[in-house]
Order: structure tokens, then C-alpha cells, then sequence
């Protein structure tokens, strides 16, 4: 697991691209809305084996920016980068907030 996970792991959205960004120390997501719905990126920047990080990306897209977020969010968790502890904490916040309804 991420040691630099924890309270403050939370989606931030960046005001110019409108993309959602989770930054889990060596983890990153992001959640974007492109033609065909929201799409997300899983990004894991650890040097393993010689190879720097793994990509994961959405197949297709979602139709809510929370849809991607929680699948983005079950990547980490599968892959390692994210506790389900977080994942729930995230989710709890998105539905409290309505953040990612969109």
C-alpha cells in the first residue's frame, strides 16, 4: 500500500482542463470527459524490473464522472495502490458532496 495515502487522499479537479485527479503517492488517476462519456487513467509511477509504471485506462466510457472515479478507485485497490479503507472514504465523500454526479 501507498505510504503517502491516507485523510488526504481526495479528487481534486483542475479548473482549466476540468480533469479529476487523485494523487496516492505513487499512484495517480485521472478522470476525464471525452466523446463517448468519461474515460479514466491509472497511473503507477514505481520503477519495478526495469520498467517505470504501469498504465491502466477505461475501456469505455461511464456516464457519470463518480462511475469513473469508483472504477478508477477499484483499479488502485486491485492493483495495490489504494486501500479499500480510501476507496470507501472517497466514495462516502462523493456521495455526501454530489461531487462527480455530472
Amino acid at each position: 500500500m501507498s505510504g503517502d495515502e491516507g485523510d488526504s487522499t481526495h479528487w481534486k479537479v483542475d479548473a482549466v482542463s476540468g480533469i479529476s485527479v487523485l494523487d496516492a503517492g505513487a499512484w495517480l488517476a485521472l478522470v476525464e470527459r471525452k466523446r463517448g462519456g468519461w474515460y479514466y487513467l491509472v497511473h503507477n509511477v514505481e520503477r519495478t524490473d526495469g520498467f517505470r509504471g504501469a498504465m491502466i485506462q477505461s475501456q469505455r466510457g461511464f456516464q457519470k464522472c463518480g462511475e469513473a472515479q469508483q472504477a478508477a478507485e477499484a483499479v488502485m485497490v486491485e492493483q495495490g495502490g489504494l486501500t479499500s479503507h480510501t476507496a470507501a472514504a472517497l466514495a462516502l465523500a462523493r456521495e455526501s458532496t454530489g461531487e462527480g454526479q455530472q
